[in-house]
């Protein structure tokens, strides 16, 4: 195995008969950010391409044959401005994205994305793999600040850390229950319901929105938009025998698994400047203990004194400038905004978040901005306000400005840090639909298992874009090398301990 979940995906695209709408991801790679997918109006079965620096048509190409997850793979390998796009059932053209010329021709979708992406060989090797390209990742990782937790920050630099995203792994859900049972990509709960007027079914959509889970288990607590970038990270911890795997095990037809002891996992967030690169603005981790996971999240500045400091230092002549508007703003404590996210259906299980925003002023001093985010060393932002006004208080930075210390619209002041904190949303992985409305018995789980969302063992193929039954096969990649392990561990093994969930995991 050479190649991620995508080109996978490409070959499944040529034999499967039935499939659900592509969606348009709001987490675009970096590197293939110039096009997106979206549900073909003409049938649900069909893909259609757009170019995505434009808010309307016309299309660049409609995957009409087979199955539409191939318009998603296209859009995720397309790189350097070229992408794949349909021409026939047997054939696929390579498109300048910008020009609208059409380049060379291929039998295979299979080996037009490879052509797109450079064929690039990823590496698998006893305790690791590559899920993107290390070549990709430079560019991002160069970026990356110490932190003060030796255990983190080890992670974080380490050779055999492994990053991967929503395009490299695939973000799924199971569904264990009614038939057909088996694996889904997290937009197929959304599809489903859209394109069905079965109350029932219908209601679907209120647990999902196009391409994920609703707030609060989407992709990332604290933003919604399409100006982020999530890099997922995963070090697995060893012995003197090398690697320690993740132990999986079937609990009638559900797949659970547990990490080991000593884990870390996370994800960095960037945003992207006006010159285009990515910076990064966050970093969360977690590292996996006995009894819970032990959660932090790291930021360039922890409060709004701390950003003003660091402006005054950066810039001594801020007061004759629109510096001056912002950095009042940081030392003024009246500027917070009450604010509530609403967490709509799934507030039986988890309450609204109940707070205040602190929406920064903008600057046109773009070069401070990113000055500001390259800082050597980010501060542990746990147990920290941002910002507190009486009974108002806020944990991080918001704004309304284009580009910022945070990113628009950024609404990750509303969530305190803490183990408890994290854990009051992760502790509801694989959590039964049914368990808050009887009505969608039949339609799965929340994704994800042992309080980890994004990280799952299976290998994805076209037939994780439909309501596929019998559909979950171990990621071949990890089993070679050795990060993944069947056997439900003994109660004995200190090293591996499957934590208790708030609510009875039973499936069918």
């Amino acid at each position: 195995m050479t190649y991620s979940w995508y080109l996978l995906s490409a070959i499944g695209f040529l034999s499967a008969s039935h499939a659900l709408p592509v969606y348009s991801s709001p987490l675009k790679h970096p590197y293939s950010e110039d096009v997106r997918c979206e549900t073909g109006k003409r049938s649900y079965l069909t893909g259609v391409m757009f170019d995505a620096r434009t808010k309307t048509g016309p299309a660049i190409s409609e995957f009409e044959s087979g199955h539409v997850s191939g318009c998603e793979t296209a859009a995720t390998l397309s790189r350097n401005g070229q992408v794949c796009t349909f021409k026939n059932s047997t054939s696929y053209v390579v498109r300048d994205i910008a020009s609208g010329q059409l380049g060379q021709t291929f039998r295979s979708l299979l080996e037009c994305v490879a052509y797109t992406r450079g064929a690039v060989e990823l590496r698998t090797q006893p305790g690791y793999l590559d899920f993107i390209d290390p070549a990709e990742l430079r560019p991002l990782l160069q970026h990356l600040p110490a932190v003060a937790d030796p255990v983190v920050k080890a992670a974080l630099f380490d050779d055999q850390t492994m990053w991967y995203d929503e395009g490299s792994l695939g973000y799924v859900y199971q569904d264990s229950f009614g038939s057909p049972k088996g694996l889904r990509m997290n937009r197929v709960g959304y599809d489903t319901g859209i394109r069905n007027t079965i109350p029932d079914i219908r209601l679907l959509t209120k647990y999902f929105e196009e391409g994920r889970f609703r707030f609060p288990f989407g992709i990332f607590s604290g933003h919604h938009d399409s100006g982020v970038y999530s890099l997922s990270f995963w070090n697995a911890p060893s012995d003197s025998s090398g690697v320690l795997p993740v132990r999986y095990w079937k609990n009638n037809s559900h797949w659970e698994w547990v990490f080991p002891n000593g884990t870390v996992v996370g994800e960095v967030l960037f945003l992207r400047a006006p010159d285009g690169e990515w910076l990064p603005f966050e970093i969360r981790a977690r590292v996996r203990q006995a009894t819970e996971w032990a959660s932090t999240v790291w930021r360039p500045y922890t409060t709004a004194a701390e950003l003003a400091a660091a402006i005054k230092a950066k810039r001594p002549n801020w007061q004759t400038t629109d510096l001056n508007a912002l950095v009042m703003h940081l030392l003024d404590q009246t500027t917070l905004k009450p604010h509530t996210l609403d967490t709509g259906i799934f507030s039986a299980i988890e309450p609204s978040f109940v707070g205040a925003l602190d929406i920064l002023p903008g600057t046109t001093d773009t070069a401070l901005i990113k000055a500001l985010l390259q800082v050597p060393e980010y501060g542990n932002a746990n147990g920290k306000s941002w910002k507190a006004n009486g009974s108002l208080k806020t944990f991080a930075a918001s704004t309304s400005a284009d580009f910022h210390i945070v990113p628009k619209g950024y609404e990750g002041g509303m969530l305190e840090v803490s183990n408890q904190a994290c854990a009051s949303c992760h502790q509801h992985v694989s959590r039964p639909l049914k368990d808050l409305d009887g009505r969608i018995v039949l339609y799965g789980e929340i994704w994800g298992e042992d309080q980890v969302f994004t990280w799952h063992p299976f290998e994805i193929d076209s037939a994780a874009f439909a309501t596929s039954d019998g559909n979950r096969r171990l990621n071949r990649r990890m089993v070679t090398a050795g990060l993944v392990i069947e056997g439900r561990p003994q109660a004995t093994d200190a090293r591996y301990k499957p934590m208790t969930k708030p609510f009875r995991p039973i499936y069918e």
